[in-house]
């Protein structure tokens, strides 16, 4: 069997892990059973990663009639793959630590290069044959007359800027992480950590600097060697993140357990119940003027894309500290607090700015959309935006 053999061989072993490893996401008892929601949005976003590969590597193959042939340089075909798989995993990577990633608005900048890259190279080659190559030398000789290429071109280049992107935003997310979970007790420091998580990124990095590689210079040596780091990861990683399903429900009820236990051991020189709640109220307050001076100096509340997570971020503390402490002087969840504060700042708005039109006080509010804001208002308050002012400015 000759090596080309061998690598038609390796292409349909890749499609088959990428399916089987999709199916295991979506079909395990882990993922399909858990109330962890983030972490099931991230398992079919995995899901959907191995689908791509899948599909991509069977039009490779069906495209080279299952036997190795040398790809164009910077292939379409193989960028978007390799971009969409980038994509796909760094944001399943940072659900773990953070679900800011989870919507689609966040994600559309990082998703915009392979929706508009393949886009622009279908309607160049409308006008101008495509020009493909394995030899580098002569790319390049054709790269300013041939559009088509160049769009290849500039596709790989912001391929590759992406790539500094999605490694900046993991490493700063998985800090934050870090930062709020340090003081968890009752879970191994390992698992708390989620190292695997680092390692599967790095893994995930160094296969696209391999893709990268294979685009460049295109033979059966780094053909050989994106087939292996593939087959490897796609066969390993899967298994890693299902089996840490459960892990993230256990770390939120050891999270909260912890605090109290906190409070309790400094307190181990006073006796009874009273001497622990006056400690846990001491706690409680302290952190609440913080967010208070935060509310008063940032204003993080009129900015509509402020969630939870960013108030958390911003006062270096973790969920269950600051609902206590919102709580204990609001009786308010975290949410309601912000919702609450949008509100005031609507009514107030109200009241002194009737040359706004109520769109423009919803937005400067901070809410995200006009439909929102009628609705929470009326809920809130009981009367509809146009009322509250018509009464207050009579």
């Amino acid at each position: 069997m000759s090596i080309e053999d061998i690598l038609g061989l390796g292409v349909i072993i890749t499609i088959i892990v990428c399916i089987v490893s999709g199916i295991n996401f979506l079909l395990r008892k882990e993922v399909r059973y858990s109330s962890y929601n983030r972490y099931k949005k991230a398992c079919y976003v995995l899901a959907v990663a191995c689908f791509c590969v899948a599909l991509g590597n069977f039009m490779v193959g069906f495209m080279q009639h299952w036997h190795y042939q040398p790809m164009p340089i910077m292939g379409i075909v193989a960028t978007t793959i390799s971009s969409s798989q980038s994509l796909l995993f760094t944001i399943a990577l940072i659900i773990l630590y953070t679900g800011k990633y989870t919507s689609i608005k966040r994600c559309l900048p990082y998703a915009f290069p392979i929706i508009f890259f393949p886009l622009l190279f279908f309607i160049t080659t409308r006008f101008q044959e495509n020009y493909n190559t394995n030899n580098l030398n002569d790319f390049f000789n054709h790269l300013g007359p041939n559009i088509p290429s160049l769009v290849r071109f500039i596709f790989c280049l912001t391929y590759i800027v992406q790539l500094g992107f999605f490694t900046k935003d993991f490493f700063e997310e998985r800090r934050n992480y870090l930062l709020q979970t340090k003081n968890v007790a009752g879970v191994d420091s390992k698992e708390i950590r989620l190292h695997w998580v680092k390692i599967a990124f790095l893994t995930a990095l160094l296969e696209g600097i391999v893709a990268i590689l294979i685009q460049v210079y295109p033979c059966a040596a780094t053909e050989s060697i994106f087939r292996i780091a593939t087959i490897l990861f796609y066969s390993i990683f899967p298994i890693y993140y299902v089996k840490y399903g459960e892990l993230y429900e256990r770390v939120k009820r050891v999270e909260e357990e912890s605090y109290l236990a906190e409070v309790k051991e400094e307190n181990s020189d006073e006796n009874g119940m009273d001497a622990l709640l006056n400690k846990l109220e001491g706690k409680n307050n302290q952190l609440f003027e913080k967010v208070e001076e935060l509310i008063l100096t940032e204003k993080p509340h009129l900015n509509p894309e402020t969630k939870p997570e960013d108030l958390i971020k911003a006062l270096g503390t973790n969920r269950t500290y600051l609902a206590n402490a919102i709580k204990q002087n609001k009786q308010q969840t975290i949410s309601e607090y912000i919702l609450s504060l949008r509100l005031k700042e609507a009514q107030y708005m109200l009241e002194h700015n009737n040359n706004l039109l109520i769109e423009e006080i919803s937005i400067a509010s901070g809410f995200s959309s006009l439909r929102t804001f009628n609705r929470n208002f009326k809920t809130i308050i009981g009367v509809t935006p146009e009322e509250y002012r018509k009464s207050h400015t009579e």
